[in-house]
């Protein structure tokens, strides 16, 4: 593992760089919210409309599943975890057996990871302005 040892005699400097570095470490925690909340809308865009061979994510989907999307920060604000929270989203993302006997079996419809992947422009453009100081 790499050490960074940074040494000023000049407290000032010192100041100024713990400053700069807590503001940028806000910003960033900031902007991770903020893609959270892009990726969360993608993935219920996603579970919206009609399934049609040209939209293959799961449109049938109950409004619960839908609304039970969600994403939330952890306490110290550095992680974001985003998605549903219904004990049946699973299956609709992974597929596999379920029922009586494991005899029903559902194909995977993954609305997650696509929606992760639709985002990624958007959350590396929103970090990037989020570190930088420039306000979306």
């Amino acid at each position: 593992m790499a050490n960074l040892e940074v040494k000023w005699d000049d407290e000032a400097r010192v100041v100024r760089f713990n400053t700069f570095l807590g503001a940028t470490l806000k910003r960033a925690k900031s902007g991770l919210v903020r893609a959270g909340f892009v990726v969360e809308r993608q993935i219920k865009k996603n579970l919206s409309g009609k399934r049609t061979p040209g939209n293959p994510y799961p449109g049938w989907v109950t409004t619960r599943l839908r609304t039970s999307v969600t994403s939330q920060a952890s306490s110290d604000g550095m992680i974001v975890s985003i998605g549903p929270n219904v004990e049946y989203a699973a299956i609709h993302e992974f597929g596999g057996r379920t029922g009586r006997g494991g005899k029903t079996i559902i194909p995977a419809r993954p609305y997650v990871k696509p929606a992760w992947k639709q985002s990624r422009t958007k959350i590396i453009d929103i970090m990037r302005k989020a570190v930088a100081g420039k306000a979306e």
